[in-house]
């Protein structure tokens, strides 16, 4: 589905209608189609009809987030997977909305120069660190890793996002003092003494990462030796 420059000011016209609300809508038949929000409290959370998706052949979900960031939530990323249609997330305001994207579609953006959002990589060219090694094994290796609904900083609430899904994603632990292969990963605690950041290896000593305020870029391994905690390779 193509979000469209028309589909996005309907959408941010609708978000700042609905503010300080949650505005929320679908896309069917390629027309953006308002919906009304039935969320219990609508300032911090929607909800679609009951009957949308029977009603309609949904393409994609729609939402804002008034006066906050508009990155994934945990929930919105579940909700992503379980609805198997691509969503699409602004910011409103008052007085306007920033620019819609979308997540949960094929595209992919470019590997280097991303900007770092929380969450899946999307329209927007933007994205985190798990996004960006999801996105290079799927373009370099044609292998799709799961999907795993995160909340920002999780590992401040106790969260373990890599430890906890190594299993699930394929990947081992790889024995202390080999040398790295194309497309292991890194993992590596940044300003933090929990496992928080991950990159992967991409062949003679760079890594790819996208590190918290930072462009995705490629860098020498070696000068994150010391904040590499260990290294997990795809199983064979």
């Amino acid at each position: 589905m193509d979000l469209t420059y028309e589909l996005k000011e309907q959408m941010k016209a609708h978000a700042v209608e609905q503010y300080p609300l949650e505005a929320c809508g679908i896309v069917a038949g390629g027309v953006y189609v308002p919906q009304n929000n039935t969320a219990a409290d609508p300032r911090s959370d929607f909800a679609l009809p009951a009957r949308t998706f029977a009603d309609y052949d949904v393409e994609a979900v729609f939402h804002s987030h008034p006066d906050a960031e508009a990155a994934p939530t945990e929930a919105d990323m579940k909700s992503q997977i379980e609805t198997a249609v691509p969503w699409i997330l602004c910011e409103s305001y008052s007085d306007h909305a920033t620019d819609p994207f979308m997540w949960g579609g094929s595209y992919i953006p470019p590997l280097i120069g991303r900007t770092f959002r929380h969450g899946p990589s999307g329209t927007d060219d933007a994205g985190d660190c798990y996004a960006l090694i999801k996105d290079w094994y799927k373009l370099e290796q044609g292998v799709e890793l799961p999907e795993f609904p995160r909340s920002n900083e999780w590992w401040k609430r106790g969260g373990h996002l890599y430890i906890d899904n190594l299993k699930a994603a394929g990947f081992c632990i790889v024995q202390v003092g080999n040398e790295p292969q194309i497309g292991d990963v890194a993992l590596m605690a940044i300003n933090s003494k929990e496992i928080n950041h991950a990159a992967i290896y991409i062949g003679n000593g760079l890594i790819l990462q996208h590190l918290t305020n930072r462009l995705s870029r490629r860098d020498p391994a070696a000068l994150w030796a010391k904040q590499i905690k260990m290294w997990v390779a795809r199983d064979a």
